[in-house]
């Protein structure tokens, strides 16, 4: 994340609880109570643009733009104000929710907040999966999801993005502990001591329908 990112007005979006698992590994520093207040679950089979739209409490304009109307007895052209607590959005999801999600964004006019995704929420291997869908965001990917390479599988395009990062840990692996600590491999740089083995995915960023790839 960037360095100006504020803890304390953020919300991370998934579509699986356990998915905090994984956000509470990569912000271990993040106090508990704000990680709490800030995890939003969504469902994959509702709309999203809707819930885009209670989150940051939309629908609660639109009500009180309803009521002055029936009030007042006139239309009445109104301008949202969303909700000044929150500056941006982690996504923690698969390839296929990112791709839905971030647009319900952008259907909602919520252009000035700050998108960030965590790992795996881009397959390029996926032929429906396409840079605009991420548009204006950044955060972290898996290198055996953003570039194709060949591993000697005929079908490991038709692995989901899970198998793909499963299958690829093992070349990993291997080669790791045979190059030592700061491997760069299929699914980053691999850094280990004597009890873990941490792996750094790419910093990427969507932009004008190009994505930006940087391995610091």
């Amino acid at each position: 994340l960037d360095e100006g990112f504020n803890f304390n007005k953020f919300i991370f979006i998934s579509k699986n609880i356990s998915e905090l698992k994984k956000f509470n590994s990569s912000f271990p520093d993040v106090d508990q109570k704000i990680r709490e207040k800030s995890f939003i679950l969504i469902r994959s089979d509702k709309n999203f643009e809707n819930q885009v739209a209670s989150i940051f409490e939309i629908t609660k304009s639109d009500s009180r733009k309803r009521d002055l109307q029936l009030t007042l007895g006139k239309d009445l052209k109104m301008t949202p104000r969303y909700r000044k607590d929150i500056t941006s959005v982690i996504v923690s999801s698969s390839s296929n929710i990112a791709k839905r999600i971030v647009p319900a964004f952008k259907y909602n006019l919520l252009f000035g907040i700050q998108i960030y995704n965590l790992p795996n929420h881009f397959d390029s291997w996926n032929q429906t999966a396409s840079f605009d869908d991420l548009e204006d965001t950044q955060g972290l990917e898996y290198p055996i999801l953003l570039n194709k390479v060949n591993l000697g599988t005929v079908n490991f395009h038709k692995y989901t993005p899970e198998e793909k990062i499963n299958y690829s840990l093992g070349f990993d692996l291997i080669n790791s502990i045979n190059y030592g600590n700061g491997y760069f491999g299929l699914l980053g740089n691999y850094y280990f001591d004597d009890k873990n083995v941490m792996i750094r995915p790419l910093k990427v960023s969507f932009k004008e329908g190009k994505i930006t790839q940087d391995l610091n």
